[in-house]
């Protein structure tokens, strides 16, 4: 069998975290999102714990790589 060629994109939102997988034909092979965190303290100062933000990162381009069905093939 051979294995497909999958690229992963994704796009950091100031809502939303999406992540979307294409096949080497250009077609759709998943998607996926997350929303992301800001926390506002008493004076409107936005802060960002990145710890957070890179887990859901990361889970989301995991999540986009399940669901085109390339989880336990990946290629480096």
């Amino acid at each position: 069998m051979t294995a497909r060629r999958i690229v992963i994109g994704i796009d950091v939102g100031t809502t939303t975290l999406k992540a979307v997988a294409i096949d080497e034909f250009g077609a759709f092979a998943g998607t996926t999102s997350a929303p992301n965190v800001w926390d506002v303290d008493d004076r409107g100062e936005v802060q960002v714990d990145m710890d957070a933000f890179a887990d859901r990162a990361i889970a989301v381009l995991v999540e986009a790589a399940r669901a085109a069905g390339e989880i336990g093939r990946a290629h480096v």
